[in-house]
């Protein structure tokens, strides 16, 4: 799979935001250490833009921001795409057609590698755009046994309509057995509750993720709110 069949599969922006919003959530849920975590999100990252990121932990990350429409960048630290298996440089074409108001993001010091923008695939689309969009990228030939040449596959967590993938990650990932139905309502943004919070991890209650759910701007039950904020 390559950044040419994601972006065929890719949900629309207000989908592929809510989706991220809730891994997040799902995140912070089945793991209090933030350090130990996989997705994050925050609504305050800019002024004008909101940002959900990965963090894999062995050398792969992603970003989606999310200005006036919302621009992709993955990095997969085997491909050979990377800048550092190509003189420090962008792999030809990635960027090709980037319309000029995601321009900004090109000079994002923690989306840098060196002097270069620290990506493998790229995809956006303009909040007036039908479509996903990317550029025109020759994908190079690879003699190992991966189809994923570009990273692009991290995505398709995002272009799930239902969660499988994520709770096959969690259940690998963290050391506990994850509820496939309340996975499923987080996915489908369901207001959180004390108990749909347990049922994910008995550990942990809502008085722990307020300021995580907060950076998601995940919605929250009203019953679990008092007048000094989450019970």
């Amino acid at each position: 799979m390559s950044v040419y069949e994601i972006a065929r599969i890719m949900p629309s922006i207000g989908l592929l935001r809510q989706r991220a919003q809730s891994l997040a959530v799902l995140d912070a849920i089945l793991c209090p250490n933030a350090d130990s975590r996989r997705y994050f999100y925050s609504v305050q990252w800019r002024l004008d833009s909101q940002l959900f990121w990965m963090d894999s932990g062995t050398g792969d990350d992603l970003s989606v921001t999310f200005p006036a429409g919302a621009f992709v960048r993955g990095f997969a630290h085997e491909s050979p795409m990377s800048p550092a298996e190509n003189s420090d440089e962008l792999w030809p074409g990635m960027l090709d057609g980037l319309p000029a108001e995601f321009e900004s993001l090109l000079e994002e010091p923690s989306f840098m590698y060196k002097d270069v923008l620290s990506a493998t695939f790229c995809m956006w689309r303009a909040a007036t755009d039908g479509q996903w969009r990317h550029g025109s990228v020759d994908l190079p030939e690879t003699d190992t046994s991966s189809s994923d040449v570009d990273g692009s596959e991290m995505m398709r967590v995002l272009c799930e309509e239902a969660p499988p993938l994520y709770v096959d990650f969690a259940e690998t990932y963290y050391p506990m057995p994850v509820s496939r139905e309340a996975v499923e309502q987080i996915w489908r943004t369901v207001p959180l509750t004390e108990s749909l919070v347990r049922e994910l991890n008995p550990s942990v209650g809502m008085a722990e993720l307020i300021e995580e759910v907060g950076l998601a701007a995940y919605p929250v039950a009203s019953q679990c709110f008092t007048l000094s904020g989450i019970r």
